[in-house]
């Protein structure tokens, strides 16, 4: 490789990435003003300023554009788990971060709250057909190391009891017209669940 290509290289990658982010934000925004069904790809891709094909070569499906959604949202709490003050943290205070986090990225979407209501079913199969993140199993990993948790539990089977309550809870938060403070309702609830874990 010449001394020439690797800056070219990077360049390439970074306008890929920029069209990449310009058409999910294009998207995100259409599906919050027209709904999910009614945004067509020429819409979006007349938003990103990109021709049709190219939104088709990032974004196959439209139910592509949840599924990045949905996949940020796992490399923040990824993130969140790299951070060694988190790491240090007692489990229960990593899971409730996680979980304080999550609430945090949906509020902070309230303005697509009624589009994710909508497309919650799409945005579900998504989710309920991957595992939960690997920071819930490994934040309870770590906490029958420290001997916070039962060894007995199963950290995979006690990370989808924690991620199917949080589904559940969101969904009945998008549907709601007044919601409660959705932290507040997954905390209550994992309260519960780590009673069962200790």
């Amino acid at each position: 490789m010449s001394a020439t290509s690797t800056p070219g290289g990077g360049r390439l990658e970074r306008r890929k990435q920029q069209t990449r982010q310009r058409l999910y934000t294009a998207a995100l925004e259409l599906f919050a003003a027209r709904g999910f069904d009614a945004t067509t790809y020429d819409e979006i891709a007349q938003r990103a300023d990109v021709a049709r094909q190219t939104a088709f070569n990032y974004f196959p499906r439209k139910e592509d554009f949840v599924k990045a959604w949905v996949e940020h949202r796992r490399e923040r709490l990824r993130e969140l788990m790299t951070e060694t003050a988190f790491r240090q943290a007692p489990a229960a205070e990593q899971l409730a971060a996680y979980l304080r986090a999550l609430a945090g990225f949906n509020e902070d979407d309230r303005h697509l709250r009624d589009t994710l209501a909508a497309t919650l079913a799409i945005s579900m199969d998504m989710m309920v057909g991957e595992p939960p993140p690997d920071a819930f199993a490994e934040s309870i990993r770590l906490g029958q190391e420290h001997g916070e948790f039962d060894r007995a539990v199963d950290p995979e089977l006690a990370a989808e009891v924690i991620f199917d309550s949080y589904l559940c809870t969101l969904g009945r938060w998008l549907r709601q017209e007044t919601p409660a403070p959705l932290g507040e309702s997954l905390l209550a609830k994992l309260s519960v669940i780590l009673d069962g874990l200790r």
